[in-house]
């Protein structure tokens, strides 16, 4: 028989990897023992979990999940129990084997909600996550997955707010950390991180299209641009999104003239003079294009925002006449009932008074009664009337038989 579907799941990942979906791991209503794996056959669309050899990681969610080679990398996340992680497992994907790896270095404090990318097919980047309480601090780390070392590589420039529940992609040199949020506030600024400087360097935060600014969003690259999907930014979105990185950030250099972590490169030559004026006369008009656009966008979504806004705050106004017609109907009800009660209160006080003067009926006509029955037994002492007529008093049967014998 087919397999069963996919249980609802939040915090999970979903990768792609020789032709399959990968989705790894993820919170749900009845948690596993272990991480689950399981893929989607895009020929065949369908479903299957995997069943790796050796052991597997704990249960998680909120973790990063990378493909490098034929490997895919787990960081981190929280388990069922809400218990912060900052471990590390391999699954081989074709072998279909886990292994947990000896690392050296300082790793990452344990955090949920982090940003992870590929640098250079060698390196892991992670940025940002956070505990139950607060983002963590913004230190970018780096893990070596030959020589399986952490690394905090050299980072110039000011570094972006911290943040957690954020997602991320490489367009050109830079990768782009969308969305996410302080435990206050959702960002609405994009922080972008260049990697083909000497070190790698934080360029100034860009500000995104209100729309991208949520939490829990997925952000892919495709030709040079941004796709972002979904997230939550006071309302949960199933909307698609297209950002158009500036130019300048745009692919400039080959990857391999990128920088690693421990092998800094030279930077980039410097433009020649004699070609940098129309250069930058086509920056300046890309520029004006694309601010432009931006405004006509925004535009769009502040309509769109003040329309959806609108709606809600109709739908509001409706369930609050509801909720107040319902208040004045159980008002009524309840006054209704209260008379009702104070009725039948005056009834029973009525009774009350009845049996008060009923009692005292009865215990005159019982002492009446007693009267009576006194004077009777008193009667029957007494001689009757024909005694008295004849002379002779009513006798005992002994005075009788003693007159009888005189």
């Amino acid at each position: 028989p087919p397999p069963p579907p996919l249980p609802p799941s939040a915090g999970h990942t979903l990768l792609s990897w020789n032709g399959c979906l990968i989705a790894v791991g993820g919170h749900t209503k009845v948690p596993s023992s272990e991480l689950t794996v399981h893929a989607l056959d895009m020929a065949t669309q369908s479903w299957s979990k995997l069943a790796p050899t050796g052991t597997a990681p704990s249960c998680r969610g909120g973790h990063t999940a990378t493909i490098v080679g034929s490997k895919l990398w787990i960081f981190g996340g929280e388990d069922p129990k809400r218990q912060l992680l900052n471990d590390v497992h391999v699954l081989d994907l074709e072998s279909m084997a886990w292994d947990t790896p000896t690392l050296q270095g300082s790793s990452p404090s344990p955090r949920k909600g982090s940003a992870a990318c590929v640098h250079l097919e060698r390196y892991i980047l992670i940025w940002g996550g956070g505990s139950h309480a607060q983002p963590r601090e913004g230190d970018v780390y780096s893990l070596d997955t030959v020589d399986l070392t952490w690394q905090m590589p050299v980072v110039e420039g000011p570094p972006p707010a911290v943040r957690s529940g954020h997602t991320g992609a490489v367009v050109g040199d830079c990768w782009y950390l969308v969305g996410g949020g302080d435990n206050k506030q959702a960002m609405s600024t994009m922080a972008v991180l260049c990697l083909t400087s000497p070190s790698l360097k934080w360029a100034a935060s860009v500000a995104v299209p209100p729309a991208m600014v949520a939490e829990g969003q997925t952000v892919l690259a495709v030709d040079n641009k941004l796709v972002a999907f979904g997230g939550y930014g006071g309302t949960y979105s199933n909307n698609v999104h297209v950002y158009s990185p500036p130019e300048e950030l745009l692919p400039q250099a080959s990857a391999s003239a990128a920088s690693v972590p421990s092998q800094p490169v030279p930077p980039r030559a410097q433009p020649d003079p004699s070609t940098a004026a129309p250069q930058g006369s086509q920056q300046l008009e890309a520029a004006q294009k694309e601010l432009e656009r931006l405004r006509e966008t925004s535009a769009s979504e502040v309509a769109t925002a003040k329309e959806a806004a609108a709606s809600e705050l109709q739908l509001m106004r409706r369930q609050l006449a509801a909720a107040q017609t319902a208040k004045a109907s159980a008002e009524t009800e309840v006054d209704t009932l209260n008379a009702a009660l104070a009725d039948e209160q005056s009834k029973v006080l009525k009774l009350e008074a009845t049996l008060a003067e009923t009692l005292k009926q009865k215990e005159v006509l019982e002492k009446a009664l007693e009267a009576a029955n006194a004077q009777l037994e008193e009667g029957k002492k007494k001689p009757g009337i024909w005694g008295y007529i004849a002379g002779t008093d009513a006798v005992s049967p002994g005075k009788t038989a003693a007159n009888g014998k005189a």
